[in-house]
């Protein structure tokens, strides 16, 4: 199983009187995202996608455009990846998954946290990210995922990509 973590595009700036959660993708987001969206499409090679985000509103935003990039067979807002409480979420995504790949749309320093935890390495995801892990099925609750491909600042700098068979 792969799974694709997903740091959410630069979002617009605070304005008074609103909350962190409701600020939307800026200009460059969006077109950071399709970038993105983009690469996500030819990794993927048209495979389908179940893709969860957090319920920020710049994380479903960036979910969106990928929405309408690649074929995505499930969509939800998940509680953890929008928190980063997410104990049990790769237990859950192996469970629940309706596909071989998952993307998660999420925050920092949660995505990182996530990274780190799964795999053993640790990597700073900026506005937007992408880093690609393979699961070993069954899963064993330990660092035993491999980080296949990460892809920072929006697919600027392809940082570190192992040849696999995907």
């Amino acid at each position: 199983m792969r799974i694709f973590l997903m740091r959410h595009g630069e979002a617009q700036l605070p304005c008074a009187g609103m909350a962190d959660a409701q600020r939307p993708l800026s200009a460059a987001g969006r077109k950071q995202v399709g970038t993105l969206a983009h690469i996500l499409a030819t990794v993927l090679a048209r495979r389908p996608l179940t893709l969860w985000s957090g319920s920020y509103e710049r994380a479903v935003e960036t979910a969106e455009i990928i929405r309408s990039r690649v074929e995505v067979t499930s969509f939800g807002i998940h509680y953890g990846a929008g928190t980063g409480e997410a104990r049990g979420l790769l237990p859950e995504i192996v469970q629940t998954a309706t596909t071989e790949d998952v993307g998660i749309v999420g925050h920092t320093p949660f995505v990182e946290q996530w990274l780190y935890d799964w795999t053993g390495v640790r990597l700073s995801f900026s506005s937007p990210s992408l880093a690609v892990i393979q699961v070993p099925i069954p899963y064993e609750n330990r660092p035993s995922a491999q980080l296949l491909l990460y892809v920072d600042k929006g697919g600027l700098d392809i940082l570190s990509y192992k040849e696999r068979k995907m």
